[in-house]
């Protein structure tokens, strides 16, 4: 996801939640350990998982700039970033058209 994040410069934002730490504390050294730099949210009571109906972990949810979803992804293998990378990349080029149109 870092380097989707640098793919995306100012043209989206990428967004963890994490649901198995217990503390920001952990949290942050989860981020250490593995050398995450977007932001990640901690969702202690898992909220956000419930309630975008997700059944594993890890998930991706796309938003556009409205906030409407455009994409769920779930579970991980390279062959699934590779395509969800593809179609965030599909998304965000379509949004920025519709931005320039305006």
């Amino acid at each position: 996801m870092d380097g989707m994040k640098k793919r995306l410069g100012n043209s989206g934002t990428i967004l963890g939640i994490a649901l198995k730490e217990d503390s920001i504390t952990s949290l942050k050294k989860f981020k250490t350990r593995h050398r995450l730099t977007y932001p990640i949210a901690l969702d202690r009571g898992g909220r956000m998982f419930g309630k975008f109906a997700l059944n594993a972990i890890p998930a991706s949810v796309l938003f556009d700039r409205q906030g409407v979803i455009r994409h769920i992804e779930t579970g991980y293998s390279s062959q699934k970033f590779a395509q969800t990378s593809a179609r965030f990349t599909t998304l965000i080029r379509g949004a920025a058209g519709r931005s320039a149109r305006r």
